[in-house]
């Protein structure tokens, strides 16, 4: 009650503008904005630091985005997070490669060597889709 919803010209939703906090796929999303795309919801703000597919995000900064499949595509770190034996750092973007999942961008929590290749902490690191590095 109270929600105003929007809707392309077949019918099929294209956002809305929520009176109240929101679950959408076991996910708590603020009132306010969330937008979808043809399958499932495509950007909302999430109401606290919440796990999604293993790792926690928070809610405020970028984010989250979905892709068409349900997986995060760009959000902020709630904490420093592991991925694939690289630590990303906690408040900052995170990417994912939207067709296979891996990392397409992060932030370095810690002085890493990453494909053979010194980083120090803070740097960001590009992926190809296929995880190998991008070489900046």
């Amino acid at each position: 009650k109270g929600s105003t919803f929007f809707y392309d010209s077949s019918g099929k939703i294209l956002g809305a503008i929520t009176s109240e906090d929101i679950e959408y796929n076991g996910i708590r999303f603020r009132k306010g904005q969330v937008r979808f795309h043809e399958v499932g919801l495509s950007v909302g703000s999430l109401v606290a630091d919440q796990i999604i597919n293993g790792i926690k995000y928070k809610p405020d900064g970028i984010g989250p985005f979905f892709s068409k499949d349900g997986n995060v595509e760009n959000a902020t770190l709630a904490e420093d997070t592991e991925i694939v034996g690289i630590l990303y750092k906690g408040g900052t973007q995170i990417m994912f490669h939207p067709a296979t999942g891996h990392v397409y961008m992060g932030h370095l929590a810690k002085d890493a060597t990453v494909h053979g290749r010194n980083y120090k902490a803070g740097n960001v690191v590009w992926f190809n889709v296929d995880g190998s590095l991008q070489i900046q």
